[in-house]
């Protein structure tokens, strides 16, 4: 089975490389058709036929990437590895495969795997505020808070300074190295984009 590379836009709407496979097409069909499911909020269809996909062609990319994903969004984190660990050794430079596996690594308390996977994500895609804030999560977990910092601080400014959650992992980085005056003007920042936070 050969990829060919080609450029265009990736999933994440940025430019990139795109790889185009030769599918099956019945393996193709039923993929097509879960997706439309999925968009229809038919999820338990969706997933069947998206399964079915990948056991009529397992190394279909677009099945194996969409379906890791879905597992990691529900929960199902060491399914969802398994899949995007898959699909990243198909798909090397797909920016959703190696974020989404870094967030299943993440969840099963992998955290210097997700570190790697996260990073990785970010250079497949410098301009993913979610990258860098996951990052900066995992390299905070890791005690690594001068890289946390740095990590975090890039998403708030692709962010535009605009997202809770990046204001709130900062406040909680600057309340471990000490500086309570930054992590308070932090949690102000988050309170002013989620004013209707509880118990901070």
């Amino acid at each position: 089975m050969k990829l060919k590379k080609r450029r265009g836009e990736t999933a994440t709407g940025s430019p990139g490389d795109v790889f185009a496979q030769t599918v099956p097409e019945q393996a193709k069909t039923l993929f097509e058709s879960g997706v439309q499911d999925l968009s229809a909020k038919n999820d338990e269809a969706g997933l069947d036929k998206i399964k079915k996909s990948l056991e009529a062609f397992p190394d279909y990319f677009l099945a194996l990437d969409r379906l890791g994903n879905e597992y990691v969004l529900r929960g199902h984190y060491q399914a969802g590895y398994l899949l995007l660990a898959k699909a990243t050794t198909i798909n090397p430079k797909s920016f959703t495969s190696v974020f989404g596996r870094g967030l299943a690594e993440f969840r099963l308390g992998n955290t210097d795997q997700a570190v790697a996977s996260f990073a990785k994500s970010v250079e497949l895609n410098k301009g993913s505020a979610n990258g860098f804030l996951w990052l900066g999560i995992a390299r905070h977990s890791s005690k690594k808070l001068p890289e946390a910092l740095t990590a975090l601080t890039k998403a708030d400014e692709l962010s535009g300074g605009t997202s809770a959650e990046v204001h709130w992992q900062l406040a909680r980085v600057y309340k471990d190295q000490g500086k309570f005056a930054r992590a308070a003007d932090e949690l102000e920042l988050f309170l002013k984009f989620k004013p209707d936070a509880h118990n901070v």
